[in-house]
This record gives structure tokens, C-alpha cells and sequence, in this order.
């Protein structure tokens, strides 16, 4: 599992969206076909402006789909949110979840 990082100093959602870029584009190196993020209702609109505008002209060639769901329809989100959750709590829960974080990327330094 990989897991983004990001400040939250300019709002949890400028946050998301850096770490959602920081994401598609690892996505595009790994040449993934899917990616499924936890729906957040009214807010699904900024990820996928922000999908678009990352694939820029490339979203034909690159073969990847994206969709929102309910996290609670989807029990692979679970294991995302569960190991996410660990991993920022720290301490003896960021220790239990580590043998399963294969990368961090800290997207501070990022830009649009």
C-alpha cells in the first residue's frame, strides 16, 4: 500500500487534491487501470476535476478509469482506511500497520 502525505496548513481539501495528483500520476507510471475512492458526495466534483486536469491530454492513452463509492459498499476501502488511520495515529498503531506501507510520498513540495 502506498499512502500520501500532505500539510493540511492550507485546508484538508487543497490537501487532497495534492495528494490526489501526487497519486494519478504515480498511477500513470505504474500503468494502473482503476482507481476507486471513498465517495464524499457534493465534494466528488474537486477529485475529479482534479483526475482531469492531471491526465491533461493524456486520459485516452493512459486506460485509466476512476469512481467514487459509499466506503461502506466497498470492503477494500476498509483495508485502505484502516492502515491510513494507523498509520497517522502513530505510535504502536502506525508500528502495526508498517510491514504492510510499501511506500510514503511526502507531497508538501508539490505544486499544481
Amino acid at each position: 500500500m502506498h499512502i500520501y502525505t500532505c500539510d493540511c496548513s492550507k485546508g484538508e481539501e487543497v490537501a487532497r487534491q495534492e495528494c490526489l495528483i501526487a497519486l494519478v500520476n504515480d498511477l500513470l507510471d505504474l500503468k494502473a487501470m482503476r482507481l476507486v475512492l471513498d465517495s464524499r458526495e457534493e465534494r466528488n466534483l474537486h477529485d475529479a476535476q482534479t483526475i482531469r486536469a492531471t491526465l491533461g491530454k493524456r486520459p485516452s492513452h493512459s486506460n485509466i478509469t476512476y469512481e467514487h463509492v459509499v466506503s461502506t459498499q466497498d470492503e477494500l476501502l476498509w483495508i485502505a482506511d484502516v492502515v491510513a488511520w494507523c498509520h497517522g495515529a502513530g505510535g504502536d498503531w502506525a508500528r502495526r500497520v508498517r510491514s504492510l506501507v510499501a511506500k510514503e510520498t511526502a507531497v508538501d513540495k508539490w505544486s499544481r
